[in-house]
């Protein structure tokens, strides 16, 4: 089998392409050394729900490297019955604001529109990329990501108190933090 990093994806996308979808987009960027460097998916289905479900999305890149050592980025909406969907999908091969940039341009190439909330972790670059490329969209941060980490930053023993619990909660949860 090809190496995924080599310039041969291309021919292997294409390939899928013609036998399976009618609306397929991807775009990517090869290094010096001919090998995969980025790349932005999306078929008939993804852009589809974008325009459906686009509004709020959820941009993670909390995925391990694969073998090839790309990062697996991942656009998801919520649709009508609170299920995810999939807006768009990327491999990256640095986390890198240069990276999440161009992930980012090329996605609004391929739909034209911004969503006007991007949900992410707490990543610097990811949060300076947002800002540059969806200047309008309101960038917040995932509260799961955020409880998941509460215990660290405030103690065990706070956070396992119910009433300090429910205070945190409510503070984090709120719709009125800008």
């Amino acid at each position: 089998m090809e190496d995924l990093r080599k310039l041969g994806l291309q021919k292997m996308i294409i390939k899928w392409e013609k036998n399976c979808c009618d609306d397929y987009s991807f775009e990517y960027t090869v290094n010096n050394n001919g090998e995969l460097d980025r790349l932005f998916w999306a078929d008939e289905i993804s852009k589809k729900n974008y325009l459906a479900f686009g509004d709020i999305i959820s941009f993670d890149a909390t995925f391990n490297s694969n073998k090839y050592m790309m990062v697996f980025v991942q656009f998801t909406a919520t649709d009508n019955h609170c299920q995810n969907v999939t807006v768009g999908v990327g491999l990256l091969s640095s986390e890198s604001i240069e990276s999440y940039s161009w992930l980012l341009k090329v996605f609004l190439d391929f739909f034209d529109i911004a969503p006007k909330v991007v949900v992410t972790d707490q990543d610097p670059a990811m949060k300076q990329a947002i800002s540059s490329v969806f200047p309008n969209s309101r960038h917040r941060l995932c509260m799961w990501h955020i409880m998941k980490k509460l215990a660290d930053k405030v103690g065990v023993a706070l956070c396992n108190n119910e009433d300090s619990k429910r205070k945190i909660r409510d503070i984090v949860w709120t719709d009125a933090i800008y």
